[in-house]
């Protein structure tokens, strides 16, 4: 089972869906699984599968019931919406988990811990024993 590695980490559609109601995250971990969550204003609704790259630019996504998708993607730069500079970004086609585009997630360390923010963006990849946890208003 192959697995591209530059889609491991966090990616989130709302840099590119601005004013919409809903938005999608998808987390690829290094050991072929994964989530794609979709937030709207009724809550949210997050969906665990596993997957690979059958071929180049091919991804294979089977959830949790089942179901399976075969897309194509793209890894490349692109300017979200209201932004002059680009940002890292996979684009799918057709859509995967209600978007088609997607900002790779950073996470920025905060104070939230009694830690000093050190304005450093952590390079760390999400592996299997690593999931980050994102703090809301931090």
């Amino acid at each position: 089972m192959s697995l591209d590695t530059a889609l491991i980490g966090h990616w989130d559609s709302s840099p590119f869906d601005y004013g919409v109601m809903e938005a999608s995250e998808l987390e690829f971990l290094d050991d072929g699984r994964g989530t794609g969550t979709l937030t709207n204003t009724l809550g949210e609704d997050v969906t665990e599968f596993t997957w690979h790259c059958p071929e180049p630019g091919v991804l294979e996504v089977r959830d949790e019931y089942g179901g399976v998708e075969r897309v194509r993607y793209a890894v490349t730069p692109a300017a979200p919406v209201h932004a002059t500079d680009p940002v890292p970004a996979v684009r799918f086609e057709p859509s995967l988990f209600f978007a088609r585009e997607y900002a790779r997630f950073v996470l920025h360390p905060c104070d939230c811990e009694g830690k000093q923010d050190s304005g450093q963006v952590p390079d760390e990849t999400p592996t299997s024993s690593h999931i980050p946890r994102i703090i809301a208003g931090h």
